[in-house]
């Protein structure tokens, strides 16, 4: 569960950040919780997963968590460039954004273990 919270207070700071046009604060977050996460994953033995060494290192949902959500503040730092990206790498960014900060909740919110 503390995860899960974890992650949606970093998903609402990277959205809310880059809906108040502060791309910066979104950026860190991102890459400073998204690099927590992977390192403790990785620590942990864990993999992201991939085709060749999918069955031998498991697969760790922190690292996944962790990419997500280093993917939503670039993306939310790409957005803010300037000067600024033509319509379509925004869109595009926009989409990782929104990609990055849903898939990281629902990993943590699939992978929340009830308390015994």
């Amino acid at each position: 569960m503390p995860r899960l919270i974890f992650v949606i207070m970093c998903a609402a700071v990277i959205a809310v950040s880059t809906l108040l046009r502060d791309y910066g604060v979104a950026f860190v977050t991102g890459i400073a919780a998204g690099a927590l996460l992977f390192l403790y994953g990785m620590s942990r033995g864990g993999s992201v997963g991939g085709t060749k060494s999918f069955e031998r290192r498991p697969q760790d949902v922190s690292t996944r968590i962790g990419t997500a959500l280093a993917a939503a503040g670039i993306g939310a730092e790409a957005m803010g460039r300037i000067p600024p990206f033509p319509l379509s790498f925004r869109i595009f960014y926009g989409v990782c954004l929104t990609v990055g900060c849903l898939g990281a909740i629902f990993l943590a919110a699939r992978n929340t273990k009830p308390a015994s």
